[in-house]
């Protein structure tokens, strides 16, 4: 049995097309689940954001200053009351981990300067379904790339062939 290579290429480019769709409804997903908060903080002032998050999720922030960059402690605060690692860092403060447990989440900052400070949030649960299927889009992308290429490779190869018996 002859393998017909058009075939095996439209496979491959199907396979392509398939891996691009999955990204972007991975992206999709992402950008849907990422909520925003404009926060005020006085000196002291602490605010608390929780969101649901499932076990394996991955959880991620990202806190920026807008007016002045200030002393700020944040980390998130498991749904059993546990806490993360802390960050005292006072610039654009970042922070991410895989639950460990199913439940609310929340991520707890504190101004601990001495000026009220202005912050935007971006808050993250992306389901563990989501990563693997991001995982599977990368996957499948160079998978399908290389069939596409077997078709011209095989047709060089062919040529090269018939060359080399003309000699």
């Amino acid at each position: 049995m002859r393998v017909n290579l058009r075939t095996i290429s439209a496979i491959g480019a199907l396979v392509v097309v398939l891996s691009l769709v999955i990204f972007s409804a991975s992206v999709f997903s992402i950008s849907r689940d990422t909520n925003v908060y404009s926060i005020s903080l006085n000196p002291g002032e602490s605010e608390n954001i929780s969101r649901y998050a499932g076990l394996n999720d991955y959880i991620t922030y990202r806190i920026t200053f807008i007016n002045l960059t200030q002393p700020l402690s944040s980390y998130l605060i498991s749904p059993s009351g546990s806490h993360s690692s802390g960050h005292g860092i006072p610039i654009n403060t970042t922070g991410s981990l895989v639950a460990d447990e199913s439940g609310p989440w929340s991520l707890f900052i504190l101004n601990t300067g001495n000026r009220t400070v202005y912050l935007t949030v971006e808050y993250t649960v992306v389901p563990e379904g989501i990563m693997y299927a991001i995982i599977a889009a990368f996957t499948l992308l160079p998978i399908g790339i290389v069939i596409i290429i077997l078709n011209p490779l095989k047709n060089r190869i062919d040529k090269w062939r018939k060359r080399r018996q003309k000699i």
